[in-house]
């Protein structure tokens, strides 16, 4: 599952005006009419313009995922109602970002996937995850495919 897929199960996929109620990455319910013209309430009043640093750290984790365009728009419009959730959400893929980095380097230099885990203060589970899934270790990926015995 990417982190895009996951974040629409969480979140739902927006359509605008036509999408149930969810929630943002704060938790604030975020209407059907977020983002759309005409809404009175002012907690889900979109901003006109994401803060620079925040609309750029979301673009690089969309290119780094491989996102389309519409899932990008979408990603920038969540943001816009609830930029503080979505910036601590994007600190915490880029946190995992790091770790994956760090994870895919210790591999490549035959470290194991226990050493690894405790270089990286995760278990064993979490660590196997985060090289199958995470692009930066694409190149290491296929050496844990298999559960260690």
């Amino acid at each position: 599952m990417s982190a895009l897929d996951d974040v629409r199960k969480k979140f739902g996929k927006h359509q605008t005006g036509t999408r149930k109620s969810s929630r943002s990455p704060s938790g604030q319910p975020v209407p059907p009419s977020a983002g759309s013209a005409g809404s009175q309430d002012e907690r889900f009043q979109p901003l006109e313009r994401l803060p620079p640093d925040l609309e750029q750290r979301l673009r690089a984790h969309a290119e780094r995922w491989g996102y389309s365009r519409d899932e990008l728009a979408d990603f920038l419009e969540w943001a816009r109602v609830d930029p503080s959730g979505w910036l601590l959400w994007v600190a915490r893929a880029e946190q995992r970002a790091a770790c994956a980095v760090h994870a895919a380097e210790l591999a490549r230099q035959g470290i194991s996937l226990q050493d690894i885990a405790a270089a990286l203060g995760l278990d064993v589970a979490a660590t196997r995850k985060l090289l199958l899934i995470d692009p930066a270790c694409a190149d290491v990926s296929r050496l844990f495919l298999v559960q260690p015995t």
